[in-house]
C-alpha cells in the first residue's frame, strides 16, 4: 500500500519514516530546503529519525510536488505544531 504525508516537519517526518518501515511512503513539503535535507540524509535532532532514514529511506520518496500523491491510498495532512519559545511542546 502506498501512503502519503503532506508536511515533513517535526511531526510529519517522524511519521513518514516510521510508516516507511512497512509501507511505500510519499512525502510532500513546500520547503525545497527541507526536501533537500531529507534527500541528502542530513542529521536530524528528533530521536530515531536518522536511523530510520538509513534503514528504510529507500521506501520514502519526497518532493515539493503534490503529483507524487496521486496513487496513494491514504494521505495524512500534518499541520504546523506551535511550540513554546524554547522550542519544546506544551
Amino acid at each position: 500500500m502506498k501512503l502519503g504525508i503532506i508536511g515533513l516537519g517535526k511531526l510529519g517526518l517522524p511519521l513518514a519514516v516510521l510508516l516507511s518501515k512497512h509501507f511505500k511512503v510519499y512525502g510532500v513539503d513546500v520547503s525545497k530546503q527541507r526536501i533537500q535535507q531529507i534527500m541528502s540524509r542530513e542529521r536530524f535532532f528528533e530521536p530515531g529519525i536518522n536511523e530510520y532514514l538509513e534503514k528504510y529511506g529507500d521506501n520514502l520518496t519526497v518532493s515539493t510536488s503534490y503529483n507524487i500523491l496521486r496513487y496513494c491510498r491514504i494521505v495524512f495532512i500534518v499541520r504546523q505544531t506551535l511550540s513554546l519559545p524554547d522550542g519544546k511542546f506544551d
